[in-house]
């Protein structure tokens, strides 16, 4: 099989392998995951009965908090097996990197690669409008997850302090109001104005960050071709090809890595911080919040510098292999050519059409000269002159060998007189274009040919 330089080869194992990597940390996931679930479906059970049991009690404005506080205990109490559940996954890593390199060699063949040719500015700009750009979805994370840092660092305090004031307020008269039809839509009003008083300044920057990462990598795009409906993106053989291809078996395998790349850095900053967090519990209120940014935001760094270095190299591989795909052939190139400038012979037809066009119209001016001068046989110019309607002599016709002729002929047609002068022909001929006054230099010899032209039109009229 011979396949473009820079294809891979895929073994026969690497879907079974694939399939079974992601089940391994699905099962490790769901391990995780169960426990908070249930305690968290466990606690709004129980509010529920309470709310059955004490009607007075407004459980809607008391369950957020109350779900909080239980999940972040239910998160403290299982961290302990949470960590247990990390090093298994750390474990799996050598296996994982060895099985990826078994069953998806990186074989390179030499193969011919008709896509020679680099893209030109019409191919690269279509491909823009078309919404084909280079772009790494690694750079919108590692920007997404450095806003995200900056925030914590920023607005710590004002997180900790607005979740306070919140907490307390809906503990304390908001929790005892009585709940009816005309003060129900103030106090919806109240909940939706605080949360969003909360949320915003955090979420807004982070939204900022999104948009900006997008923006540095294509621009401000529009593709109209993109939202215009296609009935071939709804169908799911393409949809299972896509999952499938090799692009997309890649990307898999790139996240994998990285995800258990994070894993091991997390797991071996919690390992060298496990006092540190273990001893959290004893600190006092001041202190707590202080020494659990320091602990956030020293795991978010470690993760922003690994993401950011992904990001770079990412984007520098998208941009090489986007350059790669939009490759031209030499037929291609030559068609765009063709469209662009026109196609060679019609463009040479056409041109060998104006010029006959133009010799026509050339001759026929011939028959309104008022001399033509020769050399006498290979060039012939003909030239007109009113005396007292023209400023200077002009040039109307001129030609060389067999339109020299033509023209000559046609003078004699039309009883135009006939002057040789080799001298002044050549240099007429070099010098002055079709439709040009004779310059000022040219007029002493010009003008003694039209003194002779006029002195024999004169002996005609008088014999």
């Amino acid at each position: 099989i011979i396949l473009p330089m820079g294809n891979g080869l895929l073994h026969a194992e690497t879907m079974s392998t694939l399939i079974e990597i992601i089940a391994n940390y699905f099962v490790i996931g769901l391990k995780i995951a169960i426990p908070i679930v249930l305690i968290m479906i466990m606690t709004d059970v129980a509010m529920g009965l309470v709310s059955r049991a004490v009607p007075q009690i407004n459980v809607m404005i008391l369950g957020m908090p109350v779900k909080m506080l239980i999940g972040i205990l239910a998160i403290s109490v299982s961290l302990p097996i949470i960590i247990k559940l990390f090093i298994s996954s750390i474990s799996y890593l050598p296996d994982i990197f060895r099985k990826i390199i078994t069953t998806v060699p990186l074989i390179m063949f030499i193969g011919a690669d008709e896509r020679t040719e680099e893209a030109t500015p019409k191919k690269k700009s279509d491909s823009r409008k078309k919404g084909q750009i280079p772009r790494s979805k690694d750079v919108g994370l590692a920007i997404t997850l450095v806003a995200t840092t900056l925030v914590i660092v920023a607005l710590s305090g004002f997180i900790v302090s607005a979740l306070k004031n919140n907490v307390i307020y809906f503990l304390g008269d908001l929790g005892t109001m009585e709940v009816t039809e005309n003060s129900l839509n103030s106090i919806n009003l109240l909940v939706i104005s605080k949360g969003l008083i909360t949320i915003m300044p955090v979420v807004l920057p982070i939204m900022i960050a999104g948009v900006f990462a997008s923006l540095i990598q294509s621009g401000f795009l529009v593709v109209k071709d993109a939202i215009k409906p296609s009935f071939g993106k709804l169908n799911p053989i393409n949809g299972f090809k896509n999952m499938f291809s090799k692009k997309a078996l890649v990307e898999l395998v790139k996240n994998l890595i990285m995800i258990s790349v994070v894993i091991y850095i997390a797991y071996s900053y919690i390992s060298s911080n496990f006092d540190k967090i273990m001893q959290i519990g004893n600190l006092y209120l001041p202190t707590l919040g202080v020494e659990v940014k320091s602990l956030i935001v020293g795991l978010f760094v470690k993760i922003c510098i690994l993401l950011v270095v992904i990001a770079v190299v990412d984007y520098v591989v998208q941009f090489l292999l986007f350059q790669k795909e939009i490759r031209m052939t030499k037929q291609e190139v030559k068609e765009e050519y063709k469209q662009m400038e026109g196609d060679p012979q019609i463009k040479s037809k056409i041109k060998q059409r104006q010029r006959e066009m133009s010799q026509r119209r050339m001759m026929q001016s011939v028959g309104d000269a008022t001399v033509v001068i020769t050399n006498p046989t290979h060039l012939a110019i003909a030239i007109k002159y009113e005396e007292g309607k023209m400023e200077a002599p002009k040039v109307i016709a001129k030609g060389a060998d067999n339109i020299a002729l033509r023209i000559k002929e046609k003078a004699l047609e039309c009883k135009v007189p006939i002057i040789e002068n080799k001298p002044l022909a050549r240099l007429i001929y070099d010098s002055v274009e079709i439709d040009s006054d004779i310059p000022q230099d040219m007029y002493q010899a010009v003008a003694e040919v039209l003194a002779m032209v006029f002195k024999l039109e004169k002996n005609k009229k008088k014999n």
